[in-house]
């Protein structure tokens, strides 16, 4: 039985705090293989660059961790129409997969509302990294529909604040941004491109 991490959002752009708990969940939860699977273009999201940079840029940042099995799916990112979470489930889904879908904890309150909420359990665990401010066990028990799933949620502290909205801002003010939050080959990408500059 393989444990597959499937790491989803937009990294728009990735930054080393996504790495950060894409390491994190691998080594907490001794993942085989961690995918990261990015939204693609029929996402509506404002300041969303395309699927192909946002690719370019998670295969740049993977560069410096040869030691960990972490790859960049594409199955959302070019799919020809908007895809759900519990779809790119379905595709990862196989009798020797144990799924384990990595979000955080910003987004699981919002879990329920999800298109098809109980699929995603039926297909995978959750590994939830914490955020300052967010008590992951309050929002599970608050919650009728993530209380019925708790035993299938793993939770990771996280103290790393760092947002891909705040590097968007950073690089849109003309801020330098210190290596250590994003990797020097991503920002490189970055400004070749023109990238975030009139989002």
């Amino acid at each position: 039985m393989k444990k597959i991490g499937i790491f989803g959002g937009a990294f728009n752009p990735i930054t080393k705090a996504h790495m950060q708990v894409a390491v994190e969940s691998m080594e907490r939860l001794e993942l085989d293989i961690l995918y990261f699977e990015p939204v693609g273009n029929h996402y509506e999201k404002n300041g969303l660059e395309s699927a192909e940079d946002r690719i370019k840029m998670i295969w740049l940042a993977l560069d410096r961790y040869e030691d960990y099995t972490i790859v960049c799916g594409t199955k959302d990112a070019l799919s020809a129409e908007l895809m759900y979470t519990y779809q790119v489930l379905e595709y990862y889904s196989h009798p020797y997969h144990e799924l384990y879908f990595i979000l955080g904890s910003d987004n699981l309150r919002e879990i329920d509302q999800w298109k098809n909420p109980d699929r995603i359990f039926e297909l995978s665990n959750l590994i939830v990294h914490q955020r300052s401010g967010h008590d992951v066990l309050n929002i599970i028990g608050e919650s009728e529909f993530l209380y019925k799933y708790e035993d299938q949620v793993y939770v990771i502290p996280s103290n790393n604040s760092l947002s891909s909205t705040l590097v968007r801002n950073w690089i849109k003010s003309g801020t330098h941004i210190n290596s250590r939050y994003m990797d020097r080959k991503v920002m490189k990408y970055i400004q070749e491109n023109g990238l975030y500059v009139s989002n």
